[in-house]
């Protein structure tokens, strides 16, 4: 590795177009699938909304539980390298398997519980390790590594719509996770989780002998907590609860928007065209995010991120004609992806870069249970009331309150240089 990485450009590149592959599936393939085959399942089973989402919530939550025992997992020096291959393996039979469910029973085992492990296994594992790869252009790295999620979910909607129209719902869902092991798991066997591991440097070199221990010396590092040093700041505390407002307003809010827009008498021509433009804005979010985020205070960023969310949250509760939903589509886009960008790279810049994923890990229960329980709420309060204007309020009110949280959420008083913990 070391002979190869002297006349290849920075291995953290590679890490980050791993990261940004694997996001676009599982943001593209998993999240959003509910949303594209909630209608035709609806059709062929009876099903309703809340139960199709259902599924989402239990294969958010169930991830999330395990979040804590597994976060410090990612900051081994091999583990990774083995739990993210098995992860897309996972995560592609739990699509496979919805191909022959015939109840709701066993729907939620098959894209539920074994899509639970298989989003364990590796969402938010490699954001985790790009982190680890970078000090200096740390956001630059997480801006690139995130724009696979708007890229997936500007290619996988119009990819599943066209499959279901070819070859039915069952067949989509099973080419759909064929498609994620054929191309996530042989890709993920390339992870190296961090640049000591192979006798390179955070951000950009090479030790001058080729050893850990050499490169961990001239490295450019930062003050680290360990997860125990983290648990005590109030600074962990509040981004974990902006953690659990931000997903409450994200997760359930997303998955709507294809059933909003057909409750509004959109086709799903005109809806997948709307996630279209919202893909190709979510794309250009990161650069505006992640320029403004090396440039400026990140807390007052971060804070304009969030309120600005919130607003055009306001704006798809006014829609009322249909072309109304590409101006939504567009600001959404602008807005809202932002927020994975900035709250990984605070997280990071808070805490630094040697148990960032024990520390994420800590954090992950807040944010999945929250984001577990967006999709049955909002789609129960459509249920019940008839539309989506209280559900789409609440969401507005998530991102105001986020803005509010992030503007009082400071580092940490003092930082202590930590070791790295090898599990």
């Amino acid at each position: 590795m070391n002979a190869v990485a002297k006349r290849l450009p920075f291995y953290g590149w590679v890490i980050v177009f791993l990261a940004a592959v694997n996001s676009a599936f599982q943001t593209g393939g998993a999240h959003f699938a509910s949303s594209v085959f909630a209608g035709p399942m609806h059709d062929d089973l009876g099903w309703t909304k809340a139960t199709v989402f259902g599924a989402l919530t239990l294969r958010v939550l169930a991830g999330g539980v395990l979040g804590p025992f597994l976060g410090p997992l990612v900051d081994h020096r091999w583990v990774p390298r083995v739990m993210l291959p098995l992860g897309a393996v996972v995560s592609g039979l739990s699509f496979i398997l919805v191909t022959w469910v015939e109840t709701p029973f066993h729907y939620y085992m098959a894209f539920g519980v074994l899509g639970s492990l298989g989003a364990v296994l590796s969402v938010g594992v490699l954001d985790a390790i790009v982190i680890k790869w970078f000090v200096r252009r740390r956001a630059q790295a997480l801006m690139w590594a995130n724009i696979g999620s708007p890229l997936g979910i500007l290619i996988f909607p119009p990819i599943i719509i066209l499959l279901i129209a070819t070859v039915g719902w069952r067949m989509a869902w099973f080419w759909t996770g064929l498609g994620v092991i054929a191309v996530i798991a042989p890709l993920m066997l390339l992870v190296r989780t961090s640049p000591e591991s192979v006798g390179l440097m955070p951000d950009n070199g090479a030790s001058p002998a080729g050893e850990r221990e050499a490169a961990r010396e001239v490295a450019p590092e930062e003050p680290s907590l360990t997860r125990r040093e983290a648990l005590s700041t109030s600074s962990f505390w509040m981004l974990s609860t902006v953690g659990l407002v931000a997903m409450l307003g994200l997760s359930g809010f997303q998955v709507q928007w294809l059933p909003f827009m057909e409750d509004r008498g959109v086709g799903g021509e005109t809806g997948a065209s709307v996630l279209m433009v919202y893909g190709v804005c979510a794309v250009a979010n990161r650069f505006i995010w992640g320029t403004a985020s090396s440039r400026f205070p990140l807390r007052y960023v971060f804070t304009c991120q969030a309120g600005l969310t919130g607003l055009s949250v306001v704006l798809v509760i006014l829609v009322g004609e249909p072309w109304m939903l590409f101006v939504w589509g567009a600001t959404q886009g602008l807005t809202q992806p932002g927020f994975f960008q900035l709250h990984a790279l605070t997280v990071a810049n808070h805490f630094g870069r040697d148990h960032i994923g024990g520390i994420r890990g800590m954090m992950r229960p807040f944010m999945t249970t929250s984001s577990a329980a967006s999709p049955l709420l909002l789609a129960t309060l459509r249920d019940n009331q008839g539309s989506y204007t209280g559900a789409f309020s609440l969401v507005a009110g998530c991102w105001l309150l986020v803005s509010a949280l992030v503007f009082f959420t400071k580092p940490p008083r003092h930082k202590v240089t930590s070791t790295v913990e090898q599990p």
